[in-house]
Order: structure tokens, then sequence, then C-alpha cells
């Protein structure tokens, strides 16, 4: 385990999800995030659930269209 809790990185990877799925920015969410939070160790987790949240966001555009 990480040097962090679980909690932790459950807030950082919702952050990185939200605003990817606002913002349809999946590189733009993760890099301010980390930034804003210094985590290096969270890097896998914030690229994943950018890209998932990003894709939920296309896939439900397209669905109510």
């Amino acid at each position: 385990m990480t040097e962090y809790s679980n909690h932790n990185l459950l807030v950082l990877v919702g952050m990185s999800a939200f605003l990817s799925a606002v913002v349809r920015a999946p590189f733009t969410a993760w890099v301010i995030v980390m930034e804003m939070t210094d985590r290096r160790s969270a890097i896998f987790p914030l690229m994943v659930a950018s890209i998932v949240s990003y894709g939920t966001s296309q896939w439900l555009q397209k669905k109510a269209n």
C-alpha cells in the first residue's frame, strides 16, 4: 500500500473523473489534479479514472442526441 490512505486516493480519483467528464479534457484534468495534490503515487488510478469518465460522458452525449 502506498503512503496515502484509500480515502484520499478515492477523493483524488473522483476529482479527476468529475473534472474530466465535465470539461471533456482527460489529460488536462489529470494534470491539474496531479499538480494540485502532488501525489505521484496516484498517477495510474488518475489516468484510468479520467479516461473512463471521458468515455462515459462521450457515450452519454451520443445517446442523448
